[in-house]
């Protein structure tokens, strides 16, 4: 199997695996979650992106990265549960719904559509994933 595909199996199974635990969001939806999902979809994205680009420049500063997107979503999550607008569920699942759109559309732009920037395939071809 070529770097390539690997890539993207392993992007959209991530990604499914989040969206199949988010649905019982859809059931129950909540409108006070929307900024947990923007957030997500947006902070993931964006972390994909640099991390393909070698934006980052080292493993840790992008483990950074993920961990103030955690952060973030974290005091949403205590500020919505805090003030009664959401249960904590339905803000996990709103953050696993905003990561896993972003890690099914990114890959799809950055892996069907476009190629797979070329820093990427080298770090596949080196067992980094």
């Amino acid at each position: 199997m070529n770097e390539r595909l690997k890539i993207v199996l392993l992007d959209y199974v991530s990604g499914a695996a989040a969206l199949v635990l988010a649905v019982p969001l859809l059931g129950a939806f909540q409108p006070w979650v929307l900024p947990v999902v923007a957030v997500t979809l947006a902070g993931t994205g964006w972390i994909m992106y640099q991390s393909d680009r070698d934006g980052f420049g080292s493993q840790g500063q992008e483990l950074t990265a993920y961990a103030a997107l955690l952060g973030v979503v974290v005091l949403l999550g205590i500020v919505s549960v805090g003030l009664n607008l959401a249960s904590l569920g339905s803000v996990a699942r709103a953050a696993l719904l905003g990561g896993g759109v972003a890690l099914v559309g990114y890959r799809f732009v950055y892996g069907i559509v476009r190629p797979i920037p070329e820093s990427r395939l080298v770090r596949a071809r080196e067992g980094a994933w």
